[in-house]
Formats: C-alpha cells, structure tokens, sequence
C-alpha cells in the first residue's frame, strides 16, 4: 500500500481517478466491449475513491498538517467510524474525538456509550467533559458519570480524578439547570 507524499499530493492523484472513472463512464467507447463486468469495476473504482476522498478530509481536520501516517491512514481508511472513535477515546485524543463526533453524528448516536466507556479511567476529566453534554441528555450524563466516578476508583484508585469528574460534571449539570430555570 503506497501513498502520495503528502495530502495534497494524495488529493490530487484521487481527484485524477476520479475523473478518469467519469471520463470512463461517460465514453463507453474507453471501456474494453468483450469485458463485461468493465462497466462495474469502474463504478466501483470511484466509489472506493469517493470514500478514499472523504476519508482524507476527515483526516485533515483530525490530524493537521500535510504529512500522512500511511499505517494509521490505512487503518483510518478501511475502518469503520465507530472503531476510529473508540480508538480515538482509548488514546485520549479528545480533540480529534470530537471532530469525529460533530462530522458523524447519526454514525455514532448509537455507540456513544461504548466511545465514552473506552476513555482511559487516568485521563483527566476537563479533556473529555467537553464532549458529553452534546452526546448526552441531562439524565444520561448523571448516570454515565456515577457510572465513570464508580469507575476510577475501583480500576485506579484515583480519588482526585473521581472528584473532579464530579466537581466538573456537578458544575456542567448546575448550569444547565440554571439555563433551564432562567
């Protein structure tokens, strides 16, 4: 599996593809006509480049700069948008991890508990705190951080780390109350 040196580069040689598959499909006088399933295999050409193409953007906005990691664009690539999550949230790349949330919304409604439960007990709440309120109902983000609190202290030990996830959690959860009220 090779890659172009950089995302520009990358960009450009799908977006080449690209247009040598619609080239392909508008001209049918290209395609070999003793090759039946030619037709086919150009159609899915672009569409494994189309997905190759969104991807990229993907990858820009998570990972910035024009360097590509080709093992970890691969993996990124040919994964699903729910293993990248959980990957993301097991190597507390918070950041990235909600770029994610907020391109793939409907993609990942359903396994936000199982992006969440993947975040490391030692990492530091303030660095995922952000992500909850817009993943979770008031009623939901309560429960998920007794659940998290009930967490670290039994798989760490961490006290501090539990008590700021509740000072944190407490303050978010008061807010919105207040907004609420108000």
């Amino acid at each position: 599996w090779r890659l172009p040196p950089g995302k520009e580069a990358m960009r450009l040689l799908t977006r080449f593809g690209l247009a040598r598959c619609a080239a392909a499909a508008a001209d049918r006088s290209v395609l070999d006509e003793d090759d039946a399933g030619a037709e086919q295999r150009v159609e899915e050409t672009a569409r494994v480049l189309r997905a190759r193409e969104e991807r990229l953007d993907v990858y820009e906005v998570l990972f910035p700069g024009d360097a590509i990691d080709p093992v970890r664009f691969r993996w990124f690539s040919e994964s699903g948008v729910r293993e990248v999550a959980v990957l993301l949230a097991a190597e507390e790349e918070c950041e990235a991890l909600a770029k994610l949330l907020e391109r793939y919304p409907d993609e990942l409604r359903s396994s936000v508990g199982d992006v969440l439960d993947a975040i490391p007990e030692t990492c530091r709440p303030k660095r995922y705190l952000p992500l909850l309120p817009s993943l979770l109902s008031e009623g939901d983000l309560a429960r998920w951080v007794a659940r998290r609190v009930e967490r670290i202290e039994a798989r760490t030990g961490l006290v501090d780390t539990a008590l700021e996830l509740l000072d944190l959690a407490g303050t978010r959860l008061a807010g919105g109350l207040r907004g609420a009220a108000a």
